[in-house]
């Protein structure tokens, strides 16, 4: 439901009006210039509603083109008995308005104060020449004003304020504030490159889009794919804003519809050079001159959407033949230029060769949008483009997240090509795809051993390599994946997509054995692979997230942090959006800022197709915001998320099962069960140790160590001889502290953890150091833990995990009495206690009866009030 629309991002505007009103400038008034839309009616309005609560007097008038032919029009409710001498009729108004000398400040307000007639604008300067009011004026910029109030504005008695429309950051807060829920951030994006931040269009839109069901819900966040069609409101709005406009200037429009911006040199080939100065002069098309020739485009979009709305299909099929060709005439070579002149063409009444489709689709892929690349293919398919344009439809396919789709074309493809060397390049991509989209690294490796004479045979055992590397990687056999790659990378022979393979296995691996120091330069060749190379220029997104998780596994945050940043602007209204909302909401998970990261994860569980497992990252988005949901003591959410996700991610693939693995545990260490929670974790480290990866044990094995498990300490003080990073000193440090009962060095390791940017780890060690204090009878220094771990935790924006709970209010209950306490909290039997622990019912009977007598409570039931009052719940 869309609630009432504030005033969002005009702080610094009204403070200037408040300013002018409140007498404490040398103005006697402010006029509020802007566009149509942009939001000066609702600011002036504002501002005048805020003097009349400061007990001054208020009036509120307008300007309109009907009362624009009638002397005082804008004045006819003050008198209206009006004599035969114009002047005095002035004096008769200025009467009205003002009174007597004894009565309150007055502040009028004219809206559309262009459209005033003469004596009207006479009344309104002989109130700011005589000091007698206030007066709050809006005008439209780039009409013409009345003689009076240009000389007002001349002789300095009134302040201009031009009000351009709202930013990015402000648009999205005003949608957001409307729709009382976030917005998706390319959604958001799209909203105001459609509306350039003009509230009026804006809010036209939004309510349009609303009502037609096409702005959605989903986990929270709030959709919308684009405008589909402007309603006859807005329609009409825009129009207005147009105006009349000559044959040719509408030409001008009507081409800069079809592809904006234009160089101002090629459009001036395609239209009326005075028609373009005309509509620059209505301000209906604006000349940029900062980039490296001059372009045009319109003023604002919705122009193009009216023009597009109005124009006949055949009439804008030959626009866009024109422009194609005076786009070739040209002969620019920017993979810009080259996919809108066949893009152009594609939609126009000419023809486009197979050839010029296929490059148009190497271009697209180069500018990082692979749903266009796609359209190029397909059309390419169609035109008769043969097997290459097959093998980049396919290829499309795959990064597009479209899996079984590309393997059926590969795979029909591969039984009708007779040449060795082409089928064996088509069984490397599908490997890749098996691996990485499919998420089947065992169907990679039938694929594989299927073709390994072929490769032999064809001197391709590098790129088997590759390909093969990347099966190891995704099945969790990382030493495996390293050698491989790096042989591959090393023999050389192999093209750019079985380089990147190679680059990404390489990366996975190192990440994963804890050797992260060479994992930058490994990732800065991929990254300057990808900036030329069409089959490569994609996977920089995927590379980027493995190159931010070997720096995650190793506690590197801050070189985490610039991995993201670097990819977000080029993904955030991409197909990659998905993944890059993952990498930020990793990224401010790892620091602890939790309420941000489960914006930015559930925002890439939205944007994710169909349903939250249908990708990869939109899987372990619901994955990690399911972590970040019980971290901040959200048990019920957490569960609810994980009940609708399938964290079976593909047969064999088993990269991402400690991260899956970690984020089971948080639940169930959020609902209460410890114990269980300790041992899926403990299960996932053992796994990864079996597997040699030991970055992966660390993680694991810290988070156990966090819950309490003090059982840690060895291993990890052998994983820090073999694993890089701060993460694994810190970790052995906490689990070394933990078992010796040390609060000192729980302080310590603390304070480790915060240095990297750990802040959960570092609350929960704080908690430790608390609890060890206060059990020391150490009443100083525990005082102190609380304090740290509280200011830790308020950092972490309302961290609630298991140490927090117990240590910073402490119940005085062992660890398995808290356990089997909040089990009973959340509503479980005895019996369904024991069955979930292990224990007999008399135990978790003894257990009850115990806790009863150290809380002075009575019942059961009282026990389980205890928690659920508990300030940290």
């Amino acid at each position: 439901m869309i609630s009432a629309w504030p005033l969002t991002g005009r702080g610094d505007e009204l403070r200037i009006v408040r300013t002018v009103i409140a007498g404490d400038s040398s103005c006697a008034g402010i006029v509020i210039a802007g566009a149509p839309g942009v939001g000066k009616t609702r600011l002036a309005r504002e501002a005048l509603e805020q003097a009349r609560t400061r007990r001054c007097r208020t009036y509120w008038t307008a300007g309109t083109e009907s009362s624009r032919s009638v002397p005082l029009g804008a004045f006819t409710d003050v008198v209206t008995d009006f004599g035969a001498d114009p002047l005095m009729r002035v004096h008769d108004v200025l009467t009205g308005l003002v009174g007597g000398p004894d009565r309150p400040h007055l502040v009028v307000g004219v809206d559309d104060a262009h459209l005033l007639d003469d004596m009207s604008a006479f009344v309104v300067h002989r109130l700011v020449l005589h000091g007698l009011a206030t007066v709050v004026l809006t005008i439209r910029a780039g009409e013409r004003w009345p003689d009076a109030l240009v000389r007002c504005c001349k002789n300095g008695p009134l302040r201009r304020l031009d009000l351009r429309p709202l930013s990015r950051d402000d648009t999205r807060t005003l949608v957001e504030t409307v729709l009382e829920a976030p917005m998706e951030a390319s959604s958001a994006e799209r909203l105001w490159a459609c509306t350039q931040g003009n509230v009026l269009y804006l809010r036209h839109l939004l309510e349009d889009e609303y009502a037609s069901g096409r702005l959605t819900q989903s986990s929270g966040v709030w959709l919308w794919p684009g405008p589909s069609g402007l309603s006859p409101t807005l329609l009409g709005l825009v129009e207005a804003s147009i105006g009349r406009q000559s044959a040719s200037v509408c030409e001008v429009l009507d081409v800069l519809s079809t592809c904006e911006p234009l160089d101002l040199a090629v459009l001036r080939t395609v239209v009326d050079p005075a028609a373009l100065d005309a509509a620059e002069a209505s301000r209906l098309v604006v000349v940029e001159t900062d980039s490296r020739a001059p372009t045009v485009r319109l003023a604002h979009p919705l122009i193009g959407e009216v023009r597009r709305a109005e124009a006949g299909t055949l009439r804008l099929r030959t626009i866009r033949g024109r422009v194609a060709a005076a786009l070739t005439a040209t002969g620019d070579t920017d993979p810009r230029t080259t996919v809108r002149r066949t893009l152009l063409t594609m939609n126009s009444d000419c023809q486009a060769t197979a050839a010029t489709l296929l490059e148009a689709a190497s271009a697209a892929m180069q500018l990082l949008d692979a749903h266009l690349s796609d359209q190029f293919a397909r059309a390419a398919v169609a035109a008769g483009g043969g097997a290459a344009a097959h093998l980049t439809r396919a290829f499309t396919l795959g990064l597009l997240e479209r899996g079984q789709e590309a393997d059926h074309l590969l795979s029909e493809l591969a039984s009708t090509v007779p040449d060795g060397a082409l089928r064996l390049r088509i069984a490397l991509i599908r490997a890749g795809n098996s691996t990485w989209v499919e998420r089947a690294p065992c169907k990679a490796e039938e694929i594989l051993t299927a073709t390994g004479e072929l490769a032999a045979s064809l001197d391709r055992r590098s790129a088997h390599r590759a390909l093969r590397s990347a099966a190891a990687a995704a099945g969790g056999h990382c030493r495996t994946a390293v050698n491989l790659a790096r042989d591959a990378l090393h023999d050389g022979g192999i093209d750019d997509y079985e380089t990147m393979m190679a680059i990404w296995s390489l990366v996975i691996g190192l990440g994963d054995v804890g050797d992260v120091d060479a994992v930058s330069d490994v990732a800065a060749t991929g990254y300057a692979l990808a900036e030329g190379s069409f089959e490569a220029a994609h996977l920089r997104f995927g590379l980027g997230l493995l190159e931010l998780t070997a720096y995650l596994l190793a506690g590197r945050l801050a070189d985490a942090d610039t991995v993201t940043h670097r990819l977000y602007e080029h993904g955030l209204d991409m197909p990659h959006a998905v993944g890059v909302n993952f990498m930020l909401g990793m990224c401010e998970a790892a620091h602890g800022r939790l309420a941000t990261a489960q914006r930015h994860l559930r925002e890439a569980v939205a944007q994710s197709t169909g349903s939250a497992d249908n990708t990869t990252p939109g899987l372990l988005s619901a994955t990690l915001l399911v972590a970040t949901l019980s971290m901040s003591g959200k048990p019920s959410e957490a569960e609810r998320i994980l009940a609708g996700v399938d964290v079976r991610i593909g047969p064999g693939f088993a990269m991402w099962d400690p991260d899956i693995a970690a984020a089971e545990g948080w639940v169930r260490a959020a609902a209460g069960a410890l114990s269980e929670a300790i041992t899926t974790v403990r299960r996932a480290a053992d796994v990864a140790a079996d597997q040699g990866r030991p970055a992966r044990e660390v993680q694991c094995l810290q988070i156990a160590t966090q819950f309490g498990d003090a059982t840690t300490a060895r291993r990890l003080r052998q994983l820090s001889t073999v694993v890089s990073g701060p993460r694994v000193a810190a970790a052995a440090a906490h689990a070394t502290a933990l078992a010796g009962r040390d609060g000192d060095a729980l302080l310590e390791a603390s304070r480790a953890y915060e240095v990297f940017g750990d802040l959960v780890a570092a609350a929960d060690a704080a908690a430790h150091a608390a609890a060890n204090f206060r059990r020391a009878g150490r009443r100083g220094p525990a005082l102190t833990a609380c304090a740290v771990a509280r200011r830790l935790a308020d950092a972490c924006e309302g961290a609630s995990t298991p140490a927090l709970r117990a240590y910073l209010e402490p119940v005085p209950l062992t660890g398995r009495q808290r356990e089997i306490v909040e089990l009973v909290q959340r509503g479980l039997s005895n019996r369904e206690i024991a069955e979930r622990l292990g224990v007999s019912v008399r135990t978790v009977e003894g257990h009850l009866y115990r806790a009863c007598r150290r809380t002075g409570v009575c019942s059961r039931d009282e026990l389980g009030e205890l928690l659920g009052t508990h300030p940290n719940r």
